[in-house]
């Protein structure tokens, strides 16, 4: 089955706390896309009910979501008004166009910070150039000559920090060259380079604890892809390459680094939570992957797709969002405690 999966899995996570024994609601978003047919359709589940951020047959797809501190629900995704999707974002159901639709884009990230809407994704000139955008100004991170993606962000104190990946052509001997993507990082658009290029490379998201920058993605060993959390651009690997892996994202429980993605058991791809390189499976029927994780006190919340399914794991335990009618993805996921 052809699934369309963005690499993006931005984290998104607002919390706020209950006091003087009053209760506290938890509300679960998750942000993806449903494909009944007609075409791909940008979708927000509340608490698991659907709603279509855009109506058919118009394509979109909704690859973020995240929660500000007063309540409002910032979607980032791509929708087309003819065969160009604009980069967009829906505050509370409402879009914004990023781009005017005259250009290939998509936004792939989404975080609030200081009143500011920060968005990242690409926006093709000569090739798609990773991107981001505050409160709607657009600054380019690549200069267009090779592919390249901004897929996660995260802002602390003023700093941008965002992870992607960019093709480069690497010289590995004489007159032998690769071309392969590179996994990147970019602090106030200055960009590090996470792998050498010699193998395929791709950093995916992005967590910020304190002045510790961690990124999570892959990287090629031969003919399989190694899962690995970078911390502050050191790399740690997650699997050992004997079987072919995948981080998507990344988040922190105090000191608790926690990833998820998926392995390889041979034939199939099986939904993995890391917690400081530990792995535990995810329960699965089919074919899956784990795309984006979020915490909320004690409980641990994950997104992604079973087989046809866009669903959520709490703790481990699967919730489907959809059941098969139609291929779906769960591509983000934050949690609202108030």
């Amino acid at each position: 089955m052809l699934r369309y999966v963005h690499r993006v899995c931005p984290i998104a996570i607002a919390l706020l706390c209950a006091c003087g024994g009053t209760s506290v609601r938890t509300d679960v978003y998750v942000a993806g896309y449903v494909n009944n047919g007609a075409g791909l359709t940008a979708t927000l589940w509340t608490n698991g009910n659907p709603v279509a951020l855009t109506a058919e047959p118009q394509r979109s797809v909704a690859t973020a979501v995240t929660v500000s501190e007063i309540g409002d629900v910032y979607v980032a995704g791509c929708a087309s008004r003819t065969s160009v999707d604009m980069a967009v974002y829906w505050k509370n159901g409402v879009l914004v166009a990023l781009t005017d639709g005259t250009r290939q884009a998509c936004a792939e990230a989404i975080a609030i910070s200081g009143g500011h809407v920060y968005a990242a994704g690409y926006e093709t000139y000569r090739a798609p150039v990773a991107t981001f955008w505050r409160d709607g100004i657009e600054t380019l991170l690549t200069d267009g000559t090779s592919l390249a993606d901004a897929v996660s962000i995260a802002v602390s104190g003023g700093d941008v920090h965002i992870a992607g990946y960019q093709i480069t052509n690497t010289q590995v001997a004489p007159n032998e060259f690769v071309i392969a993507d590179v996994a990147r990082y970019w602090k106030n658009g200055v960009a590090t380079a996470l792998t050498d290029g010699k193998n395929e490379g791709v950093a995916n998201s992005v967590a910020l604890s304190g002045r510790d920058v961690y990124v999570a993605g892959w990287e090629g060993a031969g003919p399989v892809f190694v899962a690995k959390v970078w911390k502050n651009g050191a790399p740690v690997a997650l699997t050992d390459g004997a079987l072919s892996a995948k981080a998507m994202a990344v988040t922190l429980r105090g000191s608790d680094v926690l990833a998820v993605g998926a392995q390889s058991n041979g034939s199939l791809d099986v939904p993995t939570i890391w917690t400081n390189g530990s792995a535990a499976r995810l329960g699965a029927k089919d074919q899956a992957f784990a795309e984006a994780i979020a915490i909320a006190g004690n409980d641990v919340f994950v997104a992604g797709y079973d087989g046809a399914s866009a669903v959520y794991w709490k703790n481990g335990i699967a919730n489907p969002l959809t059941h098969g009618s139609g291929d779906a993805d769960a591509a983000s996921i934050a949690v609202y405690q108030h």
